[in-house]
């Protein structure tokens, strides 16, 4: 198992060498700066590349700016309060405390986590100077902070302009990988057998998140700054995609079952056989070319609603949704033409939860009691090993502060896993740079030698830290390691201290927060992961409502689709760290973490068929007339929307005693047409009556998805 487990996170994979390659390059041109300007403290400048050097040249331009800007910040409140009670303790010590939970909050609170999180890493090391230098340590402070600004420049240069990940190549591999889905979904849709249960795998459900793309086009923005006059197009793009996406997902979970209960429509068939080649076309178009948006200014594009006369098929509107996506992908793109009976003007597309933003503003007032707390015991775990390390007159201590403050998580078992990668990461650095001191510096005789001694070691780092999540942190720690073992002085060195006690450092640091994350305040990530679940599961009733009442504000859930894809996954991180807080190999801990995976994968299924019945929901103009036909479909969605509420409370073990009746209530609702095919007259030009007519045909297929939610009472 834990060989397959390296080979998993350490196998070579595409990008993975020129990444290593980029930040071994810019930690050799900094210790050349190092070594002809005989900078102290160098060990930061590589732990500072290490860290600034992102996936993409924007996100490591962002994050190189933020860094700056929270080591100026920190550097000068922590230089100000050095110098001024850095000979009364008890203003000192108390500030430091402050400086730390201060920034540990903001880092989890603010919509830009890392000013404040470095703010809280720069303070320590300016204000902590006087441990090291007592008589110097202004000179220390000043030191400290060019080294990590030096490391800031280095490698967001060479993130820049040496093989640079190019954001907007990585948004439109993510765009044409949908598109690639999209195909694989239509065909299964159309060749699924009748009656068989396809859901597709957790993985791809999870590409219903938009998220990651959004941030991307972020970053492509800061790369290029041109991109930012057409936002909106971009935006509007990825949610298309985005629509289809889940459309197609949509289409292969509920046609074969559509087909198995009233045959399949071969005309229904043909349509989705065209949406899957225009969409293996539109991929392959987007791979070809540089930009992604039409160089035309675009305009949106609006299928006519409801111009059909006669019944629609049970299906049909899932897939008039496919092919109003793919036409509003093809104006925005400019790749081809829209179908025939498109209709282009000023319009915004529909109006539905993917279109509105989620508020970016901080959740820094009220305050955020879960984020203090975290903060409150980072600034704890500093405040003892700071007294420590003054009363063993151990300045080499130092790290052992820096280790309270990244440690730090919301979980046992995320402070665990942190902790656990950050010991490994030091002991297997000093063990290189004790490989390196032991076995090559004597026999070094010039720079060129000695930067390919130091060059390998950090290659070995960088190739760590370019790899999977789970071990990419223990890679920058090595990094570290290596920076202050083999830079403390000015050239080849036999000094074995600076790296022992840098590992002990670290060591007593992870076992401060041991203690604390255990007896204050603590957080079991097993017993936090039904509450998570359950609280998506509200949101997903919250979904299943939104759009009641068209026309008021209310109706318009802000961000909801990213919030309820984060919440989930955070489910499955919390189903990972749980993993570090026990045996996981016992009968009752293997029951629940496959209790988890099943209702997230459940609710991720569930999610196509919400979002797609809230668009329509929202899209309405005017309520739907008062029909038995609505008062159907207020109910089948008032029951779906009823249904979450009670299982969210049946996940988190709150009495539910209206589930049982509720899921058969819904099991009779899926199951009212028999075999009969699902088929709702409409008049032509009547928009109200198709929206209607579709609310009704995906709340229907939805019911039969959601009754498979299975909260295990």
């Amino acid at each position: 198992m834990i060989a397959a487990f390296l080979r998993a996170e350490l196998g070579p994979r595409p990008g993975r060498l020129r990444a290593s390659l980029r930040i071994v390059a810019a930690c050799l041109i900094g210790t050349v700066l190092i070594l002809a300007f005989e900078m102290p403290h160098g060990g930061w400048a590589i732990f500072s590349i290490f860290t600034v050097s992102q996936a993409d040249a924007g996100a490591s331009l962002r994050r190189g700016l933020e860094r700056l800007l929270g080591t100026a910040v920190g550097g000068g409140a922590a230089l100000l309060s050095v110098l001024a009670f850095v000979d009364l303790p008890f203003v000192f010590v108390p500030l430091l405390g402050i400086a730390v939970a201060a920034g540990v909050y903001g880092s989890r609170v603010f919509a830009a986590p890392y000013p404040p999180l470095l703010f809280a890493l720069t303070y320590l090391l300016v204000a902590l100077s006087h441990v090291d230098s007592p008589e110097d340590y202004v000179g220390v402070a000043l030191w400290r902070m060019t080294a990590i600004g030096l490391g800031v420049a280095l490698a967001t240069g060479a993130q820049l302009f040496l093989w640079p990940d190019d954001p907007l190549d990585k948004l439109r591999h993510e765009l044409v990988r949908r598109l690639d889905l999209v195909r694989a979904l239509a065909d299964q849709a159309i060749s699924g057998a009748p009656g068989s249960r396809t859901t597709p795998p957790e993985s791809t459900l999870a590409l219903g998140d938009i998220t990651g793309q959004l941030q991307l086009l972020a970053n492509a923005e800061v790369r290029y700054p041109a991109l930012r006059s057409r936002n909106a197009e971009h935006t509007a793009l990825i949610l298309e995609v985005a629509r289809l996406f889940s459309a197609a997902v949509w289409a292969s979970e509920t046609v074969p079952t559509t087909a198995a209960r009233g045959g399949f429509d071969p005309s229904v068939g043909a349509r989705l056989g065209a949406i899957r080649d225009d969409s293996a076309r539109l991929a392959r178009a987007l791979e070809s070319r540089r930009w992604l948006l039409a160089t035309a200014e675009p305009v949106a594009t609006i299928t006519p609603e409801g111009s059909a006369s006669g019944p629609v098929a049970a299906t049909a509107p899932v897939v008039d949704g496919m092919e109003r996506a793919l036409d509003r992908i093809v104006v925005l793109t400019g790749i081809g033409s829209p179908r025939d009976g498109v209709l282009a003007d000023s319009r915004p597309p529909v109006a539905s939860p993917l279109d509105v933003s989620e508020p970016a503003g901080a959740r820094a007032w009220p305050l955020d009691p879960p984020a203090l707390k975290v903060g409150l015991k980072a600034a704890l775990g500093v405040e003892i090993c700071y007294v420590i390390m003054q009363a063993l007159a151990w300045p080499g201590l130092l790290t052992s502060t820096v280790t309270c403050v990244i440690v730090g998580g919301s979980t046992v078992g995320a402070n665990l896993s942190k902790a656990v990668l950050r010991q490994v990461g030091a002991l297997f650095g000093g063990f290189l740079g004790l490989v390196v001191i032991v076995a090559f510096m004597p026999n070094l005789h010039g720079l060129t030698s000695y930067l390919i001694a130091v060059g390998v070691a950090l290659w070995i780092a960088a190739w760590i830290a370019v790899g999977g999540p789970r071990t990419a942190y223990a890679g920058i720690q090595t990094a570290l390691a290596l920076g202050i073992m083999l830079l403390g002085d000015f050239g080849p060195t036999t000094d074995l201290v600076s790296g022992r006690d840098r590992v002990l450092g670290i060591l007593l640091g992870a076992a401060v927060m041991g203690v604390i994350d255990q007896t204050l305040w603590p957080i079991q990530a097993r017993r936090a992961m039904r509450p998570t679940v359950a609280r998506a599961l509200r949101m997903m009733a919250e979904l299943g409502r939104a759009g009641r009442e068209p026309g008021t504000g209310a109706a318009h859930p802000r961000g909801l689709r990213a919030r309820i894809y984060r919440t989930l996954a955070s489910a499955l991180q919390l189903r990972e760290e749980s993993r570090m807080e026990g045996d996981p190999d016992t009968p009752a801990t293997r029951s629940e973490s496959d209790l988890i995976l099943h209702l997230v994968t459940d609710a991720q299924a569930a999610m196509p068929g919400l979002l797609a019945a809230a668009g329509e929901r929202l899209a309405a103009s005017a309520p739907a007339p008062r029909t038995p036909l609505a008062e159907h479909v207020e109910e089948f969605e008032r029951v779906t929307a009823d249904f979450f509420e009670a299982a969210a409370d049946a996940v988190e073990g709150k009495p539910a005693p209206g589930f049982a009746a509720l899921r058969a209530r819904a099991h009779r609702l899926a199951e009212a047409t028999g075999d009969a095919p699902c088929a709702v007259p409409i008049p032509s030009a009547d928009e109200s009556a198709a929206r209607l007519a579709t609310r009704h045909l995906t709340s229907h297929q939805l019911l039969r998805l959601v009754t498979r939610l299975d909260p295990g009472v």
